[in-house]
Formats: structure tokens, sequence, C-alpha cells
């Protein structure tokens, strides 16, 4: 799962979950998608600020929605 986190934290685009499973060394797009939603439960879980989303046909890391305002004090966070 560490794996799979860590190559969904520095990518810059979404990743399917067959070359998701390639940069991570799974077996599979299956385990990815497995592995997914397994920690996608641990965020939910701990109460992160973050999950796993898919959009656009692959997947990335994203904050949730209702931190949205305290982001764009950044400056450099898209809108919604």
């Amino acid at each position: 799962m560490m794996r799979v986190e860590g190559v969904l934290f520095i990518s810059r685009e979404a990743l399917t979950t067959r070359r998701l499973a390639q940069l991570a060394g799974l077996a599979d797009a299956t385990e990815a998608r497995t592995l997914i939603r397994r920690l996608n439960e641990r965020y939910e879980k701990v109460g992160r600020a973050f999950r796993i989303e898919e959009v656009g046909g692959g997947f990335e890391m994203l904050t949730k929605p209702q931190f949205a305002p305290w982001l764009r004090r950044l400056g450099h966070v898209p809108q919604e």
C-alpha cells in the first residue's frame, strides 16, 4: 500500500490502475484498485484531509472539497 500511496503522492497526473500497478510493482490493475480502496478506508478512518479519487480514467490523490477555501489562500490552487 505504501508504494501505491507514494506513487500517487508524487504523480503530476492521474494514473490508470494498470500504470499504477507497473510503477508500484504490483501484480495487476485489480490489486492496484484494491489497495486504493483500502487506502481510502484508512484515510477516512483517521480523518485525513485527502483521498484518492478517480479522475479522467485514472486516479489522483486530492484534498477533500471542504478544505478548498483554506487551500485557495495559497494562491496556486485551482478552482473546483
